[in-house]
């Protein structure tokens, strides 16, 4: 399953066609909430080459980019990398090397559904998120009904073009259900504030919704 994230993801997500408009609508769905990062340490756990990056307002002090290896950047990536702003960290998102408190915010984009350790790694992200910190959180509703039909739809094509099994590989990553993941965020967070925006339909259903962006700020 590796070998689709190291020679098939870019083609996929992010270079043409249907699946890459909407994977652009995904990635700025999640910045909604902050035009401005103003001086602040960005955390993203799994954050791979750095696809998120190119949406986030640029006027953060710090961002880092932390995944299981070092992977080759997003151009936009590599540009902060240059200029300092940017760190890439191989680590483990459920023992995260860092103090107590170290960032402002915390991304987790497209991640929770593929982690084993789902638990330790949200306790390590709270653990290092400064008080009044937030946690950005984007799941898809697999595998709700609308998501499997519309991924269906819209991967079928490309899936064929690059020769490759998307459903199997999909059957195999996104082992944590939604609903599941949902109910372990409300626990884990249970002191802090947590705020749910379900697209397209704004209401809690996800077998009628494609995603879910999550808003959580630790008290």
């Amino acid at each position: 399953m590796s070998d689709f994230y190291s020679s098939n993801y870019r083609e996929m997500f992010y270079m043409r066609g249907v699946t890459s408009k909407a994977t652009s609508i995904i990635h700025k769905a999640l910045e909604h909430d902050f035009d401005s990062n103003i001086g602040q340490q960005i955390l993203e756990i799994g954050g791979g080459e750095g696809f998120h990056v190119p949406y986030v307002a640029p006027d953060f002090h710090k961002y880092v980019l932390l995944d299981l290896q070092n992977r080759e950047l997003d151009e936009t990536a590599k540009d902060y990398q240059r200029l300092e702003k940017l760190v890439q960290v191989v680590a483990r998102g459920d023992h995260l090397p860092f103090p107590d408190e170290s960032f402002d915010r915390v991304i987790f984009m497209c991640v929770l559904h593929h982690l084993e350790k789902i638990d330790s790694t949200l306790f390590e992200a709270r653990r290092v998120l400064k008080r009044n910190g937030t946690i950005s959180i984007y799941l898809p509703c697999d595998p709700g009904f609308l998501y499997r039909i519309l991924r269906r739809l819209f991967t079928w094509k490309r899936q064929r073009e690059l020769g490759i099994d998307y459903e199997t590989v999909n059957a195999f990553e996104h082992r944590n259900h939604i609903f599941s993941l949902i109910r372990i965020l409300k626990f884990i967070f249970s002191q802090d504030v947590i705020a749910y925006r379900w697209r397209p339909i704004p209401l809690p259903f996800w077998n009628a919704n494609l995603y879910c962006i999550i808003r959580i700020q630790k008290s």
